[in-house]
């Protein structure tokens, strides 16, 4: 199943209260001790790319076009989707080959790993793992309201006066 961020930030847009925060867990085992093969040739070099489109604040812009274009995250379509999500073009070049990027989505995996993440995406919502996409904006407001029935119900219910 191909995820479609389109369906996840159309069911956000309902849910002000909901804070989404996104990590790296590139399924190729160059850059992913957590796998035995290369499940995504170019995986590595994408985190990579979405860590420095962070550095420069375009993040949610770059994202976009990486999951619009799954099929193309070499490198020359890397650097030309950070031109068109209006990315300083020769800083994120050099942010590709920085330790430092390569460091940040070493951290993200094992924090992934730690956390039981086995495959992208995974989701947590209010600490429950769930790993794979949901089929279609509906599914996703479905897992939202269950969650906030859960932690309503589960909330300390004030003393009456």
């Amino acid at each position: 199943m191909l995820f479609r961020s389109q369906d996840l930030k159309t069911a956000l847009a309902d849910a002000p209260d909901v804070r989404v925060v996104v990590r790296n867990f590139p399924l190729n085992a160059k850059c992913n001790p957590q796998l035995q093969a290369e499940v995504h040739a170019n995986a590595c070099l994408a985190a990579i790319a979405g860590t420095c489109a962070g550095a420069q604040g375009r993040f949610k812009e770059f994202q976009g076009l990486l999951f619009e274009n799954q099929s193309s995250l070499d490198r020359a379509s890397l650097s030309g989707f950070a031109g068109r999500a209006g990315l300083d073009t020769a800083e994120f070049a050099r942010c590709l080959d920085s330790p430092a990027a390569s460091a940040a989505v070493a951290a993200d995996v094992a924090a992934g790993a730690a956390a039981g993440v086995t495959s992208t995406p995974t989701f947590f919502i209010n600490g429950r793992r769930i790993p794979g996409g949901f089929q279609g904006v509906e599914q996703y407001r479905y897992a939202l309201a269950i969650e906030r029935e859960l932690a309503a119900a589960s909330a300390p219910k004030a003393a009456k006066p």
